[in-house]
């Protein structure tokens, strides 16, 4: 009696402790920390002759991962993602078409996720189209996915284009699909594009265009003061209350950086202040995120007229104070943007330098060559990634364009992205922007291109080639 008694106290001491150890096993099972997918990032488990590691998916759906082939030469075509195991019936190019042996490259595709949370499953199968020896069209289920939500890209937005001389194209950055076109007001095809707080600005001569991309309408602007000026390049300060342009003054000859307010006055833009530089020069501008500062690179060399200078002009938005960062180049600065943080300056110059500048003396601390073919090409555009790692510089040789990405933190210069055109836009429009979450990079192959490409920041394959005709300057909401 007393063997049973005992018993059954040790059953009843150490079976609630059992039991409450089962209850919190079943609790961590459910929230997914025994899924081996949680800690190594996703499996991959590809099919025989195809290599597929590293699988990395963000919010939006984009999944990077590494792709190879162990059989024959093969021409890919595209890839998919599908959470159905039957084949596809579109495909999506993505890296390297021609794919040798035991070739290794990242590459991207869009799966259809139900969740966008952090933590979200996702199980499915990767598809790869291919052509080979003379067979074309040939598609395969190269890998079955499971993985889960790791990264969060904050929304992919819309960029925006300007096709021609003023017809507005409005793209999905995630896709690449074109959700509608419209008018840009006030705009010839030679002016600036700045986007901020849900407003699309164009300039022209001695006008302004509004586009409010809420309700799809335009209105016209005419500028008070400004009358002599192209207003060739712009850009808003933090919120769009302020707008500023620079452009050349067919009266004095020289450049003018102009302040107005965007709040019309009778229907019209009146300016404020306005800088005459001595010599037609700026060109190119770039706002400190706090909005206290403007950067303008001075495309003829000097800004102040000193001789064979290569000059950043380096202006108070609250005084309009004015002066200037020399460069160790005499040859055209070009394009020019702030790290996120305000602390870097990054401007190129015509003959394929990027000078990394400390803004908090303004002196020159990194010069980089930025040239990919010997004795060819220069360097014109740049964008800086959102998130402050990267800067990009548009290269251009011949026909070809390339972007190249140049890591903030040291300065050293990452695989280049080819497959563009050449392009010097000129009078400030730039060809090249980052969404604004820094996943996707827009590029405009103008300059005889018909073609807009999107691609991603993380693997620099091609997302998406949308067809516009006669793209010009592109923003990023």
């Amino acid at each position: 009696m007393i063997k049973a008694q005992s018993a059954m106290e040790y059953l009843m001491t150490y079976g609630w402790a059992i039991l409450i150890v089962a209850v919190v096993l079943g609790a961590l099972y459910s929230l997914g920390i025994f899924n081996g997918a949680n800690f190594l990032g996703g499996t991959c488990v590809a099919g025989p002759g195809y290599l597929c590691s590293n699988p990395l998916l963000d919010s939006s759906g984009v999944l990077a991962f590494t792709f190879g082939y162990q059989g024959p030469n093969v021409t890919v075509v595209g890839f998919a993602c599908t959470t159905s195991s039957s084949a596809p019936s579109s495909f999506v190019a993505s890296g390297s078409s021609d794919l040798q042996p035991g070739q290794q490259e990242t590459v991207d595709v869009t799966c259809p996720v139900s969740s966008s949370t952090i933590g979200s499953q996702f199980s499915g199968y990767l598809w790869v189209e291919y052509d080979q020896a003379g067979q074309s069209d040939l598609i395969a289920k190269m890998a079955a996915i499971t993985t889960s939500v790791s990264v969060l890209t904050n929304g992919v937005g819309t960029a925006y284009v300007i096709s021609g001389t003023n017809t507005i194209y409005a793209i999905a950055e995630s896709s690449g699909d074109i959700l509608y076109t419209a008018t840009m007001p006030s705009y010839d095809g030679v002016g600036g594009l700045a986007f901020e707080s849900g407003n699309l600005w164009g300039g022209s001569n001695g006008y302004l265009g509004l586009f409010d991309t809420s309700t799809k309408t335009g209105i016209n602007y005419y500028v008070n003061g400004g009358s002599c000026a192209s207003e060739s390049f712009i850009t808003l300060s933090p919120g769009g209350s302020s707008l500023y342009a620079s452009g050349y003054d067919t009266c004095s000859g020289h450049e003018d950086l102009l302040t107005m307010s965007t709040n019309p006055v009778n229907g019209n833009l009146d300016v404020s202040n306005m800088i005459v530089f001595p010599t037609s020069s700026g060109t190119y501008m770039a706002l400190n995120p706090d909005g206290s500062t403007l950067y303008v690179s001075c495309l003829t060399s000097s800004c102040s007229g000193q001789s064979g200078a290569n000059q950043i002009a380096v202006v108070s938005t609250a005084t309009h104070a004015v002066s200037y960062i020399n460069l160790p180049s005499t040859l055209q600065a070009q394009g020019i943007a702030v790290t996120p943080d305000g602390k870097y300056l990054y401007v190129v110059d015509f003959n394929n330098h990027l000078y990394k500048v400390d803004l908090s003396d303004n002196q020159v601390v990194n010069t980089l060559s930025t040239q990919l073919v010997a004795n060819c090409g220069s360097t014109s555009a740049i964008a800086m990634n959102p998130n402050g790692d990267y800067v990009y510089v548009w290269y251009f040789c011949g026909s070809n364009g390339y972007i190249l990405p140049v890591s903030i933190s040291n300065n050293q210069p990452q695989n280049y992205i080819g497959g563009l055109t050449e392009c010097f836009l000129g009078g400030g429009q730039s060809p090249l922007t980052v969404s604004t979450d820094g996943s996707r990079i827009i590029a405009s192959n103008a300059c005889g291109g018909t073609t807009v490409s999107i691609i991603s920041a993380s693997s620099g394959a091609y997302i998406a080639n949308v067809v516009v005709p006669s793209p010009g300057p592109v923003v990023s909401s």
